[in-house]
């Protein structure tokens, strides 16, 4: 994907999650994650600004193929059979969800597609014992440092 196609691609996944978006310049990433490249890693949390953060890099690191879903209103069902429609590879679940945790989520996903790649994505490192019950790998989520977090979840993915 080029630059460009990659920019509109963050503008069109912006819009479809109703979220205002400046980019004067696609930025470079600051390091390569070829563990990421083309996957369909498929973010869900219930923060539009978490989501903000993660956003470009998720786009860089992946080529394109990332996907996003801000969790509103779902019910754990309802956002259970929208995951699985978008068909990931990987997902990285937020613990706290509003209407749900994340690892319960995880049991559901997993019941459904068992050998789905789950990590649950918090930015609070007690949540990992509960993803780790349900199945799912764990990486401390920090929207301060999205590239920092990213690096961990490609090493999981590599595995």
């Amino acid at each position: 994907m080029t630059r460009d196609e990659l920019k509109a691609q963050i503008f069109r996944v912006a819009k479809g999650l109703r979220m205002p978006i400046h980019i004067p310049e696609l930025p470079r990433a600051p390091m390569e994650l070829p563990a990421l490249k083309g996957k369909k890693i498929l973010f869900v949390d219930d923060g539009l600004d978490v989501i903000a953060a993660f956003l470009v890099p998720l786009m860089l690191a992946t080529d394109g193929a990332a996907q996003f879903i801000h969790q509103i209103r779902q019910t754990p069902g309802e956002l259970t059979r929208e995951i699985l429609a978008l068909d990931p590879d990987v997902v990285l679940i937020d613990q706290y969800l509003g209407r749900s945790h994340g690892h319960e989520l995880v049991k559901l996903l997993l019941a459904a597609k068992p050998g789905l790649l789950c990590i649950g994505f918090s930015n609070a490192p007690s949540a990992k014992e509960s993803f780790s019950d349900a199945g799912a790998k764990f990486v401390v989520k920090e929207a301060s440092s999205p590239w920092s977090s990213l690096e961990d979840v490609a090493k999981l993915v590599e595995k």
